[in-house]
């Protein structure tokens, strides 16, 4: 017997093209999912979104680590990780026992700062910098940098140049 199998899941388990494999029915107690880890970024899911994707795409169907899903045509999520007792595994079944774990990769920040006279002062205890220039040229950045290094997914960018912009853009006030 022929069984085809598409190119991203053949991908996925290392599978050869052509090559002869053994194909059994696998227990559905032994192979069901405790949790699977689904990440999503840019998108914001309520709960009522997370349990519809939870019950009603997943539910009774294999799924495998890397696998993309898309609910409702345009929510995005990813299956990240795969758990059967604790112990992690590239497949299993989703079953009604199983418990979804939702991941963003998506971070929401506000970021207030105090525009006070204390901040056009020098830094006393430190390099002697004023304040307003050691949060645009320190603390912003650094912030900026680590979001980056964690992968972290923002919708605005952090760009150099909108730093310079404000930065002229503030000297000129002062």
């Amino acid at each position: 017997m022929d069984v085809s199998v598409a190119k991203h899941m053949a991908d996925t388990f290392h599978l050869k093209s052509r090559a002869q494999v053994l194909v059994i029915t696998a227990d559905p107690a032994a192979t069901s999912a405790s949790h699977v880890e689904l990440s999503f970024k840019d998108e914001y899911l309520s709960r009522s979104d997370m349990w519809r994707l939870a019950v009603g795409e997943l539910a009774d169907k294999t799924v495998f680590k890397g696998q993309k899903i898309i609910f409702l045509g345009s929510i995005k999520a990813q299956v990240t990780s795969i758990y059967i007792a604790g112990r992690k595994v590239q497949s299993a079944l989703y079953s009604a026992n199983t418990k979804p774990v939702f991941r963003s990769e998506s971070a929401r920040y506000v970021l207030f700062i105090q525009m006070s006279r204390e901040m056009w002062d020098f830094d006393s205890e430190g390099s002697g910098e004023i304040m307003f220039n050691k949060v645009v040229n320190g603390f912003l950045p650094a912030l900026f940098k680590k979001w980056v290094a964690l992968k972290a997914k923002h919708l605005h960018d952090y760009r150099k140049s909108d730093w310079k912009r404000h930065r002229n853009r503030s000297s000129m006030l002062a």
